[in-house]
């Protein structure tokens, strides 16, 4: 009698070890993973074309899944390379002419100069276990931001600097065989440009 109450004692307390013990193991296999097809952009960025010295916003919209942490961070795209910008990490970026990152000034007849912005989300699962996806990425696409500038202060630049830049360019060309083309283009450069005032 007593043998048997003993088994029946460690059988119970088996029972239950393993009972209680499958309670974590179901919970995690009965875990519901991200759907990640969930996770997209809605908006994307947009190119701007503002005047020296505005603001403008650039803006990313994601569809969040259920469950997950997202992080956002913007980048500025010189040629083939990627600058990160510091502590832009959220969905909107300010741009501004006390930005280090603002489109720097461009001598030239265009008075144009521009920066390309886009943004990196990623969204992570904390909760994902070692056998499920735990996070995944998105880029947003590329926005350009151009900034003109039409003040007085260019206009006189682009009257002295791009008529000497050009007549220098053809004074190189020209000047050796025809002697007095470069007054005369000057001259008539000089002109053309104030008409244009």
């Amino acid at each position: 009698m007593h043998k048997f109450r003993s088994k029946t004692l460690v059988s119970l307390a088996l029972a239950l070890v393993l009972a209680f013990g499958a309670v974590p193991l179901f919970g995690l296999t009965a875990q519901a993973a991200v759907d990640w097809d969930d996770f997209y952009i809605i908006t994307e960025p947009q190119k701007h074309t503002i005047q020296r010295g505005e603001t403008i916003t650039l803006s990313v919209e994601v569809n969040v899944p259920d469950g997950v942490v997202v992080e956002y961070q913007w980048y500025r795209q010189l040629g083939s390379a990627a600058h990160l910008i510091e502590n832009a990490t959220t969905p909107v970026l300010r741009v501004d002419p006390n930005s280090s990152h603002y489109p720097s000034f461009i001598l030239g007849r265009s008075r144009i100069s521009q920066n390309n912005y886009w943004c990196s989300i990623i969204a992570r699962d904390p909760d994902a276990g070692a056998y499920l996806v735990s996070s995944k990425t998105l880029k947003s696409q590329t926005a350009t931001v151009k900034v003109e500038d039409n003040s007085s202060w260019a206009k006189f630049l682009s009257l002295t600097i791009d008529p000497f830049i050009m007549a220098f360019v053809m004074s190189g060309i020209i000047l050796p065989l025809l002697p007095f083309v470069f007054p005369f283009a000057l001259i008539m450069m000089y002109i053309e440009a104030f008409k244009n005032l």
